[in-house]
């Protein structure tokens, strides 16, 4: 749970400086986790060369825009390493001051794209002493992504709205580790407690749990939700939301198809697509697919390069989403930092039916292994290594009657659609009570000669894809 931090080191800070002294009861709580990623970050970078720490927290090609960032959060990291005490004793009230500066100039798109800098930062420095530093520091902006929703502390962010504010659902386990903090004096002098004493401890919280292993499994499915939540941030908004978990994975050892061909095969036909995939999304649904029963796909511009975006339903053990960056061919899973073959077999997979959906290929060989597309998933034959997969789209539709438009699930082969563009012009809106446009969408309007008032933000114009179904003489 804490990387290189001990569970009694997290413990110690805890008792020593998470007392709640009359604050809200919010404010204990986020106090008492910011200490938790104090430990974590104090022991990441405790053994780490200055210099070193210097080079892998400054980050000097970036655009304007997120030298605030920068700055802002170097000097904690300096302070862990430096003045650790000092450090972990002011962290809380040093985030509480950043968030109140992002929310005051609604930085909020901002912030998550400089949380994907520094996640692509990781993986290029990749030598050991770096690499812990990053980490460290992605613990440190996960954290006061957590003072967003300090208001309404069951709630976490998972995406941005197109106009620069947050999207909010509600945590999975928002009190999963208050039985802890209940019981850290009596973990630190008797180490072990009896399953009666943690039982009483948790279970006013929801929570039955008899040991700290029962904790620990409950405390990594949720970490695994967080963390694939926090990574995913920046490219969910209205339409792409799709995509968002809803039902949160227990981490195990999944069971995968097999791998048709390798993964290399699939990135180099994808380099020449033919097709877009609908603006709507496909959903694929399988049979004979290992533990995977549904892939949820969707495309969307990111730093100038289309990214799609999958979201994975297991058989009865939840989802998890991910990326891939189609150009530069960066893929994210869950897996990623996993010891073993998981997070390569499922970018195989993932990328083989991005293959089938966006480019034309012959099948030459292994006939029998290939995916094959059918209309009927129950009464389809297949052979024993052959996934069988339903493609559908969502097609709106506007009635006469209705002024709202609905959207209706249909089949889809790609040769079988033709794709119009069409424009969307952009316009002023009202903000909700208290919000304010973001320098993004107030320089957006500006170039199109736009003051914006208070209370308004302007919406950019966009394009968006409609797909048709041909029409065949019969």
């Amino acid at each position: 749970m804490f990387g290189n931090a001990s569970f009694e080191d997290m413990l110690l800070l805890q008792i020593k400086h998470g007392k709640r002294n009359g604050a809200s009861f919010s404010d204990w709580i986020l106090k008492k986790r910011t200490l938790s990623i104090a430990a974590l970050i104090i022991s990441n970078v405790s053994t780490v060369d200055f210099y070193d720490l210097e080079t892998a927290i400054y980050f000097h090609c970036v655009p304007d825009q997120y030298k605030w960032f920068i700055k802002s959060y170097a000097i904690p990291m300096e302070e862990a390493a430096i003045h650790p005490e000092k450090f972990a004793e002011t962290l809380d009230e040093y985030l509480k001051n950043c968030c109140v500066t992002i929310e005051r100039n609604s930085w909020y798109r901002e912030f998550y794209d400089f949380c994907t800098i520094i996640m692509k930062e990781r993986m290029t420095k990749q030598k050991r002493r770096y690499k812990d530093i990053i980490s460290a520091y992605i613990s440190l902006l996960m954290q006061q992504s957590a003072y967003f929703t300090r208001s309404k502390i069951e709630y976490s962010i998972y995406g941005i709205l197109e106009s620069g504010e947050p999207l909010y659902q509600k945590c999975i386990h928002p009190y999963l580790d208050l039985g802890v903090y209940d019981l850290e004096k009596d973990l630190i002098k008797d180490k072990v407690l009896n399953p009666q004493q943690l039982y009483e401890a948790f279970k006013k919280y929801g929570y039955e749990v008899h040991s700290l292993q029962e904790w620990a499994a409950i405390n990594s499915m949720n970490m695994t939700y967080e963390n694939n939540t926090f990574r995913m941030v920046p490219y969910i908004d209205e339409r792409t939301a799709f995509v968002a978990i809803d039902d949160p994975y227990v981490p195990y050892s999944l069971h995968f198809p097999r791998i048709w061909k390798k993964t290399d095969v699939y990135q180099e036909c994808l380099k020449e697509r033919n097709y877009l995939l609908p603006a709507s999304g496909i959903t694929a649904s399988y049979v004979n697919a290992g533990d995977i029963c549904e892939i949820r796909f969707i495309e969307t511009i990111y730093d100038n390069e289309i990214v799609m975006l999958y979201r994975v339903s297991t058989y009865g053990n939840g989802q998890f989403s991910g990326y891939y960056y189609t150009k530069s061919d960066v893929f994210y899973s869950i897996y990623e930092e996993s010891i073993g073959p998981m997070h390569e077999q499922i970018k195989n997979f993932v990328l083989e039916n991005y293959m089938l959906l966006t480019c034309d290929y012959e099948i030459r060989n292994k006939r029998n292994h290939a995916i094959r597309q059918t209309e009927d998933l129950a009464g389809e034959f297949h052979y024993p290594d052959q996934p069988l997969v339903l493609y559908k789209y969502r097609s709106a539709v506007r009635s006469k009657t209705a002024s709202k438009k609905r959207y209706v699930e249909q089949i889809y082969h790609k040769e079988d659609y033709q794709e119009e563009i069409k424009t969307r012009v952009g316009y002023i809106r009202n903000l909700p009570p208290g919000q304010h446009a973001s320098d993004t969408a107030r320089q957006n309007a500006k170039q199109l000669g736009f003051k914006l008032a208070a209370g308004k933000t302007y919406v950019r114009s966009h394009t968006y894809r409609i797909y048709h179904k041909l029409k065949t003489n019969i």
